[in-house]
């Protein structure tokens, strides 16, 4: 017979989080729980509950997880992102069409990691940013006369932006294209 969804494995589902305890269990068998535990402050208990899909840990306990594991806490909760392939390299699947024809709809691109002062001035080229609906790619271009970004996408519909700062978070180091 099979198991009864409760009410907040419901909620979970109405919320598109379906897969949460298996990139969570992924993320705690990256180290042994007393390390997670030690390191992110979170009760050795705690961690073997949320291992075991006894309870859920809350938003600061999810981020304390994601950066001792070195997941995303997007990640986690959604896995539009791909897990980590190494500390500084990340894979991100591209969820709209302003990139196509080049990179369509669905196509998994890796990036690596950066972390530059506020205010860095980027080079020419292909970037993820956080933007408000999530992780995205997009091209950069610094115009040093107006002190501005253009930021842009291949598809033709979509107009350019010019913005005065951009939160990039990495550059596109490889496009997997599928078959």
């Amino acid at each position: 017979m099979p198991k009864t969804p409760n009410n907040g494995e419901l909620h979970l589902k109405n919320q598109q989080l379906t897969n949460l305890f298996h990139r969570l269990k992924i993320a705690l068998k990256t180290k042994t729980y007393s390390a997670i535990s030690k390191e992110a402050n979170i009760s050795i208990d705690s961690i073997r509950a949320y291992a075991v899909q006894r309870t859920y840990p809350d938003i600061i306990r999810l981020a304390a997880i994601a950066d001792t594991t070195g997941f995303s806490v997007r990640w986690l909760l959604f896995g539009d992102e791909v897990e980590p392939t190494n500390e500084k390299s990340c894979r991100l699947i591209i969820k709209d069409d302003v990139m196509s024809p080049k990179i369509q709809k669905g196509t998994q691109i890796e990036y690596e990691k950066l972390s530059l002062p506020k205010g860095s001035i980027f080079n020419d080229g292909l970037y993820v940013i956080a933007a408000p609906q999530g992780n995205i790619a997009r091209r950069l271009q610094w115009q040093h006369t107006e002190n501005e970004y253009v930021v842009f996408g291949d598809n033709a519909v979509y107009p350019k932006q010019r913005v005065k700062d951009v939160n990039v978070i990495g550059i596109v180091t490889a496009i997997f294209t599928p078959l």
